[in-house]
């Protein structure tokens, strides 16, 4: 339509989210991190950790995964 302007922008991301914010499958490296898929190889990608708010208390992390369309895409 004329005089639209899309307001999609490019996935950005530098790592995975918060712990909280994934399912289980991704918090368990089951499926991608980035976009849920648990089909393909998937790839190491870091950790995610669950928020605190006690500064004296570790944050709980998972090790998780990302696909590899969405490794080149989060890098």
């Amino acid at each position: 339509m004329a005089g639209i302007e899309s307001t999609e922008q490019p996935l950005s991301v530098t790592g995975p989210p918060a712990a909280e914010d994934l399912t289980e499958e991704q918090r368990q490296g089951r499926a991608c991190w980035a976009c849920g898929t648990a089909d393909g190889p998937l790839h190491p990608d870091g950790h995610a950790y669950l928020r605190t708010v006690t500064p004296d208390v570790a944050a709980l992390g998972y090790a998780v995964a990302v696909c590899t369309r969405c490794s080149d895409v989060t890098r």
